[in-house]
């Protein structure tokens, strides 16, 4: 039977894992599911109605049928064998009226509850669907976090530095060779790396390193 499971993630304090954003995928994947197969089964209900009006007009007309023949009797115009084809004819007609009526009765029913479950279902669709924004903002803002200290780190690090000291050092010699051949030669700026740094939305540090403060560089 279809039906909705309560008190799972949507009870779960919002946070940043991304095992409980996994765990809402997997929700809201179940749920749309059985959400389209409601629909599906609505659908299909209402295409196969079935034929009320028809069975009710065929009693109708069997009615028709026997008022004219009870009327022709009165008036002296009697017809048994005619009589009872028409009493058999309307009870026939009656009975298949009957049991239409009853069918489109179930079948009204079932469409109401059918539609209902999918009212509900839909509303925990949306649920979950702002539930796991919640968790998708902090578990993304955590990544962005991590990988903005990685980047600043890196560029931090020891290796920048130790290339700019080595590329100085190069440059000093390289200058003081030129020297004993062109005393002319004057004195060279240091070589200074300078980094433009991205817009940081997480790093801890962010205002310093990229704040109104700061130009957002970094010169090593």
């Amino acid at each position: 039977m279809l039906g909705i499971k309560t008190a799972d993630v949507l009870d779960s304090e919002p946070e940043s894992s991304p095992r409980l954003l996994g765990a809402i995928d997997n929700e809201i994947k179940k749920v749309n599911s059985e959400s389209d197969k409601v629909k599906s089964t609505l659908d299909q209900l209402e295409a196969e109605a079935g034929d009320l009006e028809g069975a009710k007009q065929e009693a109708e007309a069997a009615q028709l049928e026997l008022d004219e023949i009870e009327a022709g009797e009165l008036l002296g115009d009697a017809d048994e064998v005619a009589r009872r084809q028409a009493v058999a004819a309307l009870n026939k007609a009656r009975s298949k009226a009957q049991k239409a009526q009853d069918e489109a009765s179930r079948r009204e029913a079932a469409a109401r509850g059918l539609r209902r479950k999918h009212e509900a279902l839909s509303g925990r669709i949306d649920a979950l669907s702002r539930k796991r924004a919640e968790v998708a903002l902090l578990v993304y803002r955590s990544e962005i976090e991590q990988a903005e200290i990685r980047l600043i780190e890196m560029l931090k690090g020891n290796e920048l530095a130790e290339i700019m000291e080595s590329l100085n050092a190069s440059v000093r010699n390289y200058r003081k060779a030129q020297k004993v051949e062109d005393t002319n030669v004057g004195a060279i700026e240091p070589r200074v790396l300078k980094i433009e740094l991205p817009s940081l939305m997480a790093h801890p540090d962010r205002k310093r390193l990229t704040g109104r403060d700061s130009a957002g560089i970094l010169t090593i």
